[in-house]
């Protein structure tokens, strides 16, 4: 398990460091036109050419905080949706909104997935450079957020055990767990789990019972962020 593990955090540097994306995490009004029209920037830091497909799907979660993937229709205009970036180079990846007003915060999924491509198709494999042909293959997703001004997260502990709480959001944007900590009430929980808890959601932490505090002035969980560092 700890193999498997530590080479799972292998490939997600690996990714991290072969492609930036900016922003990762992006949040809008859809009632500022002008905000709902902005722009990926991917760059790609490898000696490789990489092309990539650019899809956005709705998001939900699970009791864990795992993601449940929805293919949305006529929300968001993508271009290009299908990119080749040269080594060492930025693109832009320019989004649209169209999908309308909310009444609540829309969460989204917006997923960079490489696919493999040979920049000397018809070419005689043996003039074929290296590293320009695609063999590792990639998958990022960034979040984003669609919410009207008003939206506020609202968490309700539903069952606390002592070992385990189960949060419900009953509020119209999402909560943020900072370093494994949130509030509710002014009253502080510290919890093993981070991320976030999408509007309408409930998730299951497990309640950190040793938790390094960190001083007032480095320390500062909130509930109420419209932007999540990690989901």
């Amino acid at each position: 398990m700890f193999i498997r593990l530590f080479f799972c955090m292998i490939l997600l540097l690996q990714s991290a460091v072969a492609l930036r994306i900016v922003p990762f995490v992006h949040g809008f009004d859809p009632d500022d036109k002008q905000a709902c029209s902005f722009q990926y920037y991917v760059s790609n830091n490898t000696d490789s050419f990489l092309a990539f497909e650019v899809t956005i799907r709705e998001r939900g979660q699970t009791l864990s905080g795992e993601d449940i993937l929805s293919d949305v229709d006529n929300v968001f205009v993508v271009m290009p949706s299908q990119v080749i970036i040269p080594p060492h180079t930025q693109r832009s990846i320019k989004v649209r909104w169209i999908g309308g007003k909310c009444d609540k915060e829309r969460a989204f999924r917006v997923t960079f997935e490489q696919f493999k491509v040979d920049l000397y198709n018809g070419i005689d494999s043996t003039k074929k450079k290296k590293g320009a042909s695609v063999d590792i293959l990639l998958k990022i997703g960034a979040s984003l957020y669609v919410a009207p001004a008003e939206a506020k997260a609202q968490p309700v502990i539903i069952s606390n055990d002592g070992v385990k709480l189960v949060v419900e959001n009953r509020g119209s944007r999402h909560v943020r767990i900072d370093d494994g900590a949130f509030s509710i009430d002014g009253k502080v929980y510290y919890v093993k789990d981070t991320g976030v808890i999408l509007a309408g959601a409930k998730r299951r932490l497990q309640i950190d019972p040793n938790p390094v505090i960190k001083k007032a002035d480095d320390s500062k969980p909130a509930v109420n962020k419209s932007n999540d560092k990690v989901r």
